[in-house]
């Protein structure tokens, strides 16, 4: 939606743009990513056969350790000095 001011157009969002929003949040965005490395990995192991335990564990590992760090170090982008501000003022 939007909206002439003066010369110029304000655009505000509309109750229906917002369907798609959760998607776009970090924490959504890093489970589709660890989903789609967990089963390309579930994938690879299958189809190569993998018998002994010992290379199942480390098809384990080669999947669970990245999806880990990219949980545990993926972070958000830092807070702006401006909403600091706004939180010490609620």
């Amino acid at each position: 939606m939007a909206r002439r001011v003066g010369r110029s157009i304000l655009h505000t969002a509309d109750a229906r743009d917002g369907i798609g929003l959760k998607f776009m949040q970090l924490k959504y965005r890093k489970l589709i990513a660890i989903t789609i490395w967990l089963v390309t990995i579930a994938v690879l192991g299958i189809s190569a056969n993998l018998t002994s335990p010992s290379s199942r564990m480390v098809v384990v590992a080669v999947g669970l350790l990245p999806a880990f760090l990219l949980l545990r170090f993926w972070n958000g982008p830092a807070r702006t000095m401006s909403e600091r501000i706004q939180e010490g003022r609620q």
